[in-house]
């Protein structure tokens, strides 16, 4: 998810925006000209800084939009917490503006973000009233979304960017709302530009995945019984085999023991002839 178009460009025009802070090659505003991403390794050729974590900008402006993570949310207000201490030594101007769910309760990012000498503004958006700009740059038909929980923006700064861009709360919050609000021009064009038959579609491919899985369980089972059905004609004949060999062997023990046992009896019958 990403802040819409008409945010930035009023960061850019009005405080000198230049950089996304958590950003990819694919999730950025081609306006903004720097930005920060997870995968420096891959993403360099494509004009990343690296890691934000990595990352220690001394002045300028940077708009923070960390993923929705609790751990994540913590690193990142400490190291935004870190650079503003030392531009504060160093007597720079430098400024954060940070975009973070409203988890008020038991939550730590949002003790740090907003218990701090730097904060200067906190505007809350409210469910339903605002948008994001979908992440996924190749969906043309699903640029915006609504969303269902509450978001804030804070503006952190330090003593030189407090002169230097010293905000007026109440202009800047109506700025805000106007452009990230679901009445702003950027989203109704987003909406009638939309497929209206999107929410069928993703139904549709959900069932066709679910049916495309359910054909290969039963393709599965069906090998499984077919092996076991092979494994079970070859025990069978292994059986049959076995058995026919040791009624071979019975029968030509018998057979002999009766030959045997006839020779006996005959060879005593001519005996007991002679004897008489």
């Amino acid at each position: 998810m990403a802040l819409p178009h008409g945010v930035f460009d009023y960061l850019q025009s009005e405080y000198g925006l230049e950089c996304e802070c958590f950003a990819s090659p694919l999730n950025r505003y081609a306006k903004i000209q720097n930005y920060c991403s997870q995968f420096k390794d891959t993403d360099e050729s494509f004009g990343s800084l690296g890691s934000f974590f990595e990352f220690w900008p001394e002045e300028g402006a940077f708009e923070c939009n960390p993923p929705f993570v609790e751990e994540c949310m913590i690193q990142n207000i400490q190291h935004v917490l870190q650079c503003l201490k030392k531009a504060e030594e160093a007597k720079k101007s430098l400024m954060f503006f940070i975009i973070v769910p409203a988890w008020k309760d038991d939550c730590e990012s949002y003790r740090l973000t907003t218990e701090n000498d730097y904060k200067v503004l906190e505007i809350e958006m409210k469910k339903y009233e605002y948008f994001y700009r979908n992440g996924m740059a190749h969906q043309k038909d699903y640029t915006v979304m609504d969303v269902r929980s509450d978001s804030l923006m804070l503006v952190l700064q330090s003593s030189e960017a407090k002169k230097e861009h010293e905000i007026d709360g109440e202009k800047f919050e109506k700025e805000i709302r106007s452009k990230w609000g679901i009445e702003s021009e950027e989203y109704m064009k987003g909406k009638r530009e939309s497929n209206p038959n999107r929410k069928r579609q993703r139904q549709r491919q959900r069932q066709n995945g679910y049916e495309k899985d359910n054909y290969h369980e039963r393709q599965r089972q069906s090998d499984y019984y077919r092996k076991r059905s092979r494994q079970n004609e070859y025990e069978r004949d292994n059986y049959r085999s076995h058995k026919r060999s040791g009624q071979d062997e019975n029968h030509e023990d018998n057979g002999s023991k009766r030959l045997e046992y006839s020779g006996h009896h005959y060879s005593k019958s001519v005996e007991e002839g002679h004897s008489h």
